[in-house]
């Protein structure tokens, strides 16, 4: 948090300059009351009149810019934690964002920053202007009548105390139903989730009473909060009422032993409002602050930062090496001690049925899974063709070249019509609104394009028809490029285009 505020120090003060400016102009309407107050003649109600409205306006315009400048800096600082978050992400690598984290990233970046925007981050600052409001007010009050101003800071400190002693019932509680509720979603995630089996299983009830109990449990925290919160309010209340009346009392004292005229009292009545505000506001401004920067934290420490450095050399001799990995996918040995360097100047071809684990040798390779033991390196100019590409909402250029601002026309044209892309190129794509083989063709594009001196493709025949497979494979053997082939489907004559071929073993348990 100190990190995210020091950036911005220059914005914060100037923030706390207006802030100041606009209490000082909300606390001067006790003097303003004051002078109306005074009034004895029609000549000095002129000019109090045009005064008060000169006064107004600059009240009005001090006003529309802190609260303008407040909100555009709210979201300057929502911005730069945006912004942290997805730093964060880009340096992570694949192996580590499973759909559970996906789905963490999704929920941080919506409704958890909609309550650190909400709860901590606008009730800071509002808490900033309340506390300004206040040390104005006193330092006013003060000027005006030192002595009742003392008194007055006396009948204050009930007010003062109470937040300062409730803040540890407030945090807890806020703690708690936070919790709840991170219960709750899961609770209700799970239930959405498995409906097919509970369904099946005529389990309906037995699942409606789980999550009635855990939906009690919500209403229970959060009544026990409310509870706290209403406590405290009355409390704040009270002292508050004594406060503003005993002002009053004082200042009737003051009035008939000659040392306060009425109209100061008007006036001074009016500043202990904006003393008595901050301090009412205080209890439920603090328990905002408290709950939104307990989800601040977790967005932060859940968002991470990534030490991770992919092992990634300069291509020579080696395009990929293998050394002594292992590797399962829930309870199947893929790999056991394997150990293997492709080489930049052959092609090799990686045999075997569907789900043998080529796609999990591919994964390796590029840091989307991360290996029991062993090590995986690559070379930074090996691209990855894979069996189930990602196409982006966009345009065709935009999804070959992956956003690219400077963009090789005639390099990418030609890379267009060499694999029959033509006729995509005038529409907004997305992966619905695509074929399986014009998925193939766009993931090999990006990767001709990305003028990689290797390729991994990874199982074309699942997904283009055979006419068109036989295209794109007669043009990858045709081409200068060297690569790693994985199928499923081959003959004699298309293994012999081969340098090495690879079988991926047959799947064994884990022994426990």
């Amino acid at each position: 948090m100190k990190q995210l505020f020091l950036c911005r120090k220059k914005q914060l003060l100037f923030h706390l300059l207006t802030t100041i400016v606009l209490s000082a102009l909300m606390v001067i309407n006790a003097i303003v009351i004051e002078q109306i107050a005074s009034v004895t003649k029609m000549n000095e109600l002129l000019i109090v009149t045009m005064g008060t409205i000169i006064f107004l306006v600059l009240q009005s315009l001090s006003y529309f810019f802190q609260q303008y400048y407040t909100e555009r800096l709210v979201q300057i600082l929502m911005n730069d934690i945006r912004l942290i978050i997805f730093r964060n992400l880009k340096n992570k690598p694949g192996f580590m964002i499973s759909q559970k984290m996906q789905d963490q990233y999704l929920s941080t970046l919506t409704s958890k920053l909609n309550i650190v925007e909400q709860s901590f981050l606008v009730q800071l600052f509002w808490g900033i202007y309340l506390i300004s409001q206040f040390f104005v007010a006193l330092i006013l009050a003060m000027k005006i009548n030192l002595l009742l101003s003392f008194f007055v800071l006396v009948l204050t400190i009930p007010q003062i105390l109470v937040p300062i002693f409730s803040r540890k019932s407030l945090t807890k509680n806020k703690q708690e139903v936070s919790k709840i509720i991170d219960l709750y979603v899961a609770e209700v995630d799970d239930y959405l989730v498995g409906s097919e089996t509970w369904r099946i299983f005529n389990k309906r009830d037995t699942f409606f009473k789980k999550l009635q109990l855990v939906s009690n449990k919500v209403k229970d925290t959060e009544i026990k909060e409310a509870k706290t919160l209403n406590i405290v309010g009355v409390l704040n209340k009270i002292f508050s009422d004594f406060l503003y009346f005993g002002t009053w009392l004082l200042g009737a004292y003051f009035i008939i032993s000659g040392q306060l005229t009425l109209s100061l009292l008007v006036g001074f009545t009016q500043i202990v409002s904006s003393i008595s505000f901050p301090l009412n506001s205080a209890t439920g401004t603090m328990s905002e602050i408290i709950g939104g920067f307990e989800v601040f934290k977790e967005v932060i420490v859940s968002s991470g930062t990534s030490l991770y450095t992919e092992p990634i050399f300069t291509l020579n001799d080696n395009a990929v090496s293998f050394v002594d990995v292992d590797y399962h996918v829930g309870k199947k040995v893929i790999l056991q001690k394997f150990t293997y360097d492709f080489k930049s100047q052959k092609r090799y071809l990686v045999i075997g049925e569907s789900g043998s684990g080529k796609t999990s040798l591919f994964r390796l390779i590029f840091n989307e899974a991360s290996p029991i033991n062993g090590e995986v390196m690559r070379s930074e100019k090996v691209a990855y063709v894979p069996q189930e590409p990602h196409i982006f909402k966009g345009t065709l250029i935009e999804n070959i070249t992956l956003f690219s601002i400077d963009i090789c026309e005639e390099h990418l044209n030609s890379i267009i019509k060499m694999l029959y892309l033509e006729p995509l190129k005038d529409m907004k794509l997305s992966s619905k609104t695509v074929s399986g083989g014009e998925k193939s063709r766009i993931a090999l594009a990006r990767a001709l394009y990305s003028q990689a001196e290797f390729l991994v493709v990874d199982e074309l025949s699942s997904a283009l028809d055979k006419e068109t497979q036989r295209e794109i494979e007669q043009m990858l053997l045709n081409s200068d490029l060297n690569f790693i082939y994985a199928t499923h489907k081959y003959d004699e004559a298309f293994v012999s285009n081969f340098d090495q071929i690879i079988e991926m073993p047959i799947l064994t348990e884990i022994i426990e």
